[in-house]
């Protein structure tokens, strides 16, 4: 159902995601975060202009900042149409390895995450290194977080300020009536 808010929503979401930043989408359970941002996926995957790269995983609590990285240097290979790297050397370089292919996508790249509340506290500090390699690399790679309310309040605490008060907010309020 695309009503307004959900409109505009979606017209937020793609100027960030051009930004190389990380932001949050936080609502309720059943307000359509997971379905609408898979609708925005599959329609940024067929607009050809940006990468999607999807974690909607069962267990956010076992991602970490290797299992990202895996997962976005297999969607890159796919989308640029080049083969997966042998898993041995992977493990050695996947960082330099996903610096270089970031470079050879001539693309944006999203990453969306869903469930973020349930990360760990060193993926939340994790991410902020794909934005540093992106950087490097001299593309953007966005990073779109998740989650329950609860999650802007987490990454609001103390000991999370360092990547909380880096992170764009937006609220989703699902079907108002």
């Amino acid at each position: 159902y695309e009503n307004d808010n959900f409109i505009s929503l979606f017209d937020r979401i793609k100027q960030n995601i051009r930004k190389n930043r990380i932001f949050a989408i936080t609502g309720i359970i059943g307000s359509g975060k997971t379905t609408s941002l898979m609708r925005l996926a599959e329609s940024l995957n067929e607009n050809g202009d940006i990468i999607v790269s999807t974690n909607f995983m069962i267990n956010s609590e076992k991602l970490n900042f290797n299992t990202i990285i895996c997962g976005l240097i297999s969607d890159i290979c796919e989308a640029i149409d080049v083969n997966l790297p042998n898993t041995s050397k992977l493990y050695d370089s996947k960082e330099k390895k996903l610096a270089k292919l970031i470079q050879q996508a001539k693309s944006d790249i999203v990453l969306f995450i869903d469930d973020a509340h349930d990360l760990s506290f060193e993926t939340f500090h994790s991410l902020r290194k794909l934005n540093i390699i992106a950087k490097s690399s001299k593309r953007s790679l966005s990073v779109v977080l998740l989650g329950h309310p609860r999650l802007k309040f987490e990454l609001m605490k103390p000991e999370m300020q360092e990547i909380g008060n880096r992170i764009k907010y937006l609220s989703m309020n699902g079907i108002e009536g």
